[in-house]
């Protein structure tokens, strides 16, 4: 966090989003595979892309918005920002919890579906 004022001068904001971006891209393509017996290196190193993604997306989206106000819109344009940040973060965060629940409750089902007594594999597992 401390080099991106650094990488702000010597590149362009949208060259750093993108990058970003890509970390972002990266980190989330490392949690497709997970189960229960995964390291942690294996849960650390999609962590660390992601804080470095983020702060390559956040911090130059902010200065792009801010950038261009005059003085006396600043605090109106980061309030603005502020609120469309808050916001988008909490539809992605409802839309997320929504699918996680709906696809539990389907994998659930076909669980469920499988225990009957008429199932052969069911009954030899009850009797053991």
């Amino acid at each position: 966090m401390l080099a991106i004022n650094s990488l702000m001068k010597l590149f362009d904001n949208r060259i750093l989003i993108a990058l970003g971006f890509f970390f972002l891209g990266i980190s989330t393509l490392f949690y497709v595979n997970i189960n229960m017996e995964v390291s942690f290196i294996y849960m650390a190193i999609p962590q660390v892309l992601m804080g470095v993604g983020v702060i390559l997306v956040f911090i130059p989206v902010s200065a792009l918005v801010l950038g261009t106000l005059p003085k006396s819109e600043l605090s109106n344009g980061a309030s603005l920002h502020n609120l469309c940040k808050s916001a988008t973060t909490a539809v992605i965060a409802s839309v997320a919890t929504t699918l996680v629940a709906r696809h539990s409750q389907i994998h659930q089902t076909y669980l469920v579906k499988n225990l009957s007594n008429f199932n052969l594999l069911f009954q030899q597992k009850c009797l053991i």
